[in-house]
């Protein structure tokens, strides 16, 4: 058994204009709970989320679009330390629908970058960073998809290459 409350506020923005279209948001929230067969037991939680985006027309065959994201929260129990997490996350991806000129040869790649900040001293930061590329081609019934990844983390760097081709009937 247990009380809680809580309150939050919003606030955003998005507009269209140039091509695309963008949004900007800010979110802030706050808890706390209470044990009723302890009410010495109370947790208060607080949460702050930063975003951003961004969709741009390039032509009529290519497009981009970005994003961002930023939080940070902060939790505690009563005659305990607060905990503390935050992260950060952003990527942008490109798309084209006829790369190098080719009639119906799809390109997009997408950039990520991930960040889980550690505020415990016996923790580290985590950090994660993706590079995706994707090629997509149909010739009448055959199908085929070449995609090239290249992964970075804290424990290093790996690469893959796939290549698949399907055949309706």
């Amino acid at each position: 058994d247990s009380e809680s409350a809580g309150t939050g506020a919003s606030l955003s923005w998005s507009g269209r204009g140039m091509r695309g279209s963008t949004y900007l948001g800010i979110n802030a929230n706050g808890s706390f709970t209470t044990s009723q067969s302890n009410p010495e037991s109370r947790t208060q939680a607080a949460f702050t989320t930063l975003s951003a985006s961004r969709n741009q027309s390039i032509n009529r065959l290519s497009s981009m679009t970005g994003n961002a994201n930023l939080q940070y929260g902060a939790t505690q129990k009563k005659g305990e330390p607060v905990r503390e997490t935050g992260s950060a996350q952003a990527n942008i991806s490109y798309r084209h629908l006829r790369a190098f000129g080719v009639y119906a040869l799809n390109y997009s790649s997408t950039a990520s970058y991930a960040l889980s900040i550690a505020f415990e001293e016996d923790q580290r930061d985590q950090e994660t960073i993706i590079w995706d590329n994707r090629f997509d081609y149909v010739v009448g019934l055959l199908d085929l998809s070449l995609d090239i990844e290249l992964v970075k983390q804290d424990s290093g760097t790996r690469g893959s290459l796939r290549f698949r081709a399907t055949r309706s009937f």
